[in-house]
């Protein structure tokens, strides 16, 4: 935390950097929706977890178990 309050121009700064990239994310998901299609999109969600799985265990060394307990080392 910032010993001292953040001026208006920082948190002009921060407000328009979440608003336009926001936008620009919204409005390009809209426009990818309406080209291929909701199914497609779902589908992709989907693989979203599944990718990120397979690379932190190829690059990033991570394990999988199928409990709650951190893995024995």
């Amino acid at each position: 935390m910032p010993e001292e309050p953040l001026s208006p121009h920082i948190w002009a700064i921060l407000i328009g950097i979440g608003v336009i990239s926001t936008g620009m994310a919204m409005t390009l998901r809209i426009a990818v929706i309406s080209s291929v299609g909701s199914v497609f999109m779902s589908g992709v969600g989907y693989l979203v977890p599944i990718t990120a799985l397979i690379v932190g265990m190829v690059f990033g060394g991570e394990t999988i178990a199928l409990s709650d307990e951190p893995p024995a080392r």
